[in-house]
């Protein structure tokens, strides 16, 4: 495993889920920071950055449950990687539903 990778796929399908799944967001960036020595679905710092074009606030425990719920999934994303659940190279990713 490759932290920064992962980290990267994982801020994706973040960004991705978010435009997605939460009400009202239009656009969304998130950033991954790792710990040395920490655990990887435990990262130091994960920073969102969301636009909202609709005038809509848009609720932070949706955002709060998709990040847990991503950062859960790196325990099992090289396996998905390794399937084709995920493909890279593309946008959006793809995954398996």
């Amino acid at each position: 495993t490759h932290v920064g990778k992962l980290y990267n796929i994982a801020a994706s399908l973040i960004a991705q889920r978010l435009v997605d799944e939460a009400p009202g967001v239009s656009e969304a960036r998130c950033l991954i920071v790792s710990r040395i020595g920490g655990r990887i679905d435990q990262p130091e710092v994960v920073d969102i950055a969301l636009r909202n074009d609709e005038g809509r606030r848009i609720p932070e425990g949706d955002v709060a449950s998709i990040v847990r719920q991503e950062l859960f999934r790196l325990r099992t994303i090289a396996h998905e990687l390794a399937s084709g659940a995920v493909v890279v190279g593309n946008w959006p990713l793809m995954r398996a539903r």
